[in-house]
Formats: C-alpha cells, structure tokens, sequence
C-alpha cells in the first residue's frame, strides 16, 4: 500500500471513532452484555416407548432399522431392539463418543481418537474372565469348542467382552487391531505364538 492510501485509510479509520494504537493512552473498552429472554419450549415431547441405564454417560447411540447402538463413557457397547431387549454386550478399551454406519458396518470413535469397527452380527464374542490370579479368555458364541484362547494381555478386564473377527486353530483369537485394541490397522492379525497366551 502506498503512502497516499495508508493516509486515507488511517483518515476513514479515525472519521470511524477509532484512535491511534497508542500504549497506555486508550482505554479499555466496557464490556456490553446482552440480555437473554428464554422461554419455555411450545414443542410437545415424544412419548417414551422404554428406557435403558447403560451405567455410564452414553454419547454414541446409533438406531437404523434392526436394532439400536448404544456406547458409554467406559466402553461398554449394547445392542438393544427396537422394542427395548437387549441382544449383545462387549466392551471396547475407551469410552465411546460416537456411533456411525456406513452401509452395513457400525463403527465407534472413542475418547482416544481410535475408531472400532462394530461388525453388524458377524464376528465371535469371547469374554474375559477371572481364574484364580490370571485372566482368561473364553469364547461365549454358540458353536466353538470351550477352552482359553490367545488375546492381548494389556487390554483384558475381567467381565468384558470382546468382539473378534474369529477363532482360530490353534485356540487365537484373531482379530481386527480396531475392534479389539488401540491401534489404527484394519488388517486382521493374531498375537505372535507364545505371547500373550495362556
């Protein structure tokens, strides 16, 4: 900008009201506070056709047509219908703050920034349970032999379950790294034979 203009413009600038950037010479400006009216909402509420206590804040709930998703602040998932039973429970490592679908699969964004997949029915739910001093972990789908399988130790709680891909010979659990840990992979892997085993 040349002289001439910046003239003009500090002119124009002045003209407004506004002085010179002078350290110590302005004062400060009062703070105009608005005054807010609320009034009571004329919407009618919707009927409530049930309730569910998910045990902790819920803010990731997802319905499409066959069931509602359910996420809370301490990672526990639910799938409910639409008439209120609900049909599954597992537990991902962090609090859920969202559920979306894209198509056929549900995906949870958690308080980590980690994103699970929520597969829509396929997969095999196994559960952590308490023996003696160790955790293990058991496959709870109908159909599977009974016995421990391999699983991460860093993210086992007991009484949480769990989401995997499948089972697999011999006794693994293989899993998609998003549905059943922190990390940002999508490819199925299985823990290295003889770690994390039991």
């Amino acid at each position: 900008m040349k002289a001439g203009q910046t003239a003009k413009k500090i002119g124009e600038k002045t003209r407004e009201g506004y002085a010179p950037a002078v350290r110590g010479v302005r004062q400060r400006r009062a703070v105009t506070r608005r005054a807010i009216a609320s009034t009571r909402s004329t919407a009618r509420q919707a009927p409530v056709l049930w309730r569910f206590d998910s045990g902790a804040p819920a803010f990731g709930i997802f319905v499409d047509g066959e069931r509602c998703w359910v996420g809370n602040q301490r990672g526990d998932v639910c799938t409910v219908t639409h008439s209120g039973t609900v049909t599954g429970r597992f537990r991902l490592p962090d609090g859920v703050k969202c559920i979306v679908a894209d198509d056929f699969w549900i995906y949870a964004g958690t308080a980590r920034r980690t994103v699970h997949r929520l597969a829509k029915g396929d997969g095999v739910v196994v559960e952590c349970v308490r023996d003696g001093e160790r955790l293990r972990v058991r496959v709870v789908s109908p159909g599977y032999e009974s016995g421990n399988v391999q699983f991460p130790k860093d993210i086992r709680e007991a009484g949480a379950r769990y989401l995997v891909d499948g089972v697999r010979s011999p006794a693994a659990a293989v899993f998609t790294a998003r549905t059943a840990r922190s990390g940002h992979c999508s490819d199925p892997i299985r823990p290295p034979k003889g770690r994390d085993s039991d």
